[in-house]
């Protein structure tokens, strides 16, 4: 399959022991969804029998766009897809931490046209995330309950937001980054239930989705293309604020 986005996480050793899991996922030319978990992640392992990698696919329905995936409180991983027809969006569980098996595909509802984002909600929950309406809503994992449920959806606010959201954890909850309609990128905190105001980070003809990772501290860094090309980034300060100006990375 060419040019189609992957979305990697790395799960947890199964419990014989051994390295632990790498975990591919993505929509096939087909719009299928396709979920590859790589057994045997070392290349230096010199095992002449090593685990066979576990494909798992789908064989119905039609999906679009990219996965999202991440890990759960329990070390099984989690991927949402985007289903075609309906705009919903799908979940599929890990039944076994490290065996690469799946479950059933859950439908959560949502019926947005835009691309949805899994990421933390809590220290132990995670949440999947889309921007509807120039507004962000989220699903949140329900407590002992890796399934959400469906329809589950809660308008967290804003305006004129657009394109996909990226989250990251903080000590105690989520930093949701989004893009605005007028091509700037802008943040707020989702801890303790209650999502903080909107920071405006600025920048201009802001169309790419971001990437965020988090340092130690539970500061993070988001990087963006620009228009020119120039991928630009801003890191967090120690007291959660944000520099004024973007930097340039150079060379990329």
């Amino acid at each position: 399959t060419s040019k189609q986005p992957v979305s990697v996480v790395q799960g947890v050793a199964p419990a014989a022991g051994g390295v632990a899991p790498v975990n591919y996922s993505y929509i096939r030319a087909d719009n299928q969804l396709q979920i590859i978990t790589d057994r045997n992640p070392d290349p230096e392992n010199t095992d002449p029998n090593p685990p066979a990698p576990v494909f798992v696919e789908t064989a119905n329905f039609g999906y679009f766009g990219r996965t999202q995936s991440a890990l759960l409180a329990d070390g099984t991983v989690q991927v949402v897809a985007h289903e075609a027809a309906a705009g919903d969006v799908v979940i599929a569980d890990e039944t076994t931490a490290g065996t690469g098996e799946y479950g059933d595909i859950f439908d959560i509802g949502g019926a947005f046209s835009g691309q949805p984002e899994v990421g933390p909600y809590t220290t132990d929950r995670l949440a999947t995330y889309a921007i509807i309406n120039g507004e962000l809503w989220f699903s949140p994992q329900a407590v002992n309950n890796t399934q959400t449920a469906y329809g589950a959806w809660r308008n967290l606010g804003g305006t004129g937001l657009t394109g996909t959201p990226v989250v990251v954890q903080t000590q105690i909850g989520a930093r949701i980054y989004a893009l605005t309609t007028g091509g700037q990128l802008t943040t707020a905190a989702l801890e303790d239930g209650t999502l903080s105001d909107w920071t405006n980070l600025g920048g201009t003809g802001f169309t790419t989705i971001p990437t965020a990772v988090v340092r130690v501290g539970y500061e993070s860094s988001v990087f963006i293309r620009s228009a020119d090309g120039t991928v630009l980034t801003k890191k967090q300060n120690a007291d959660k604020t944000f520099p004024a100006e973007w930097s340039p990375l150079p060379a990329l």
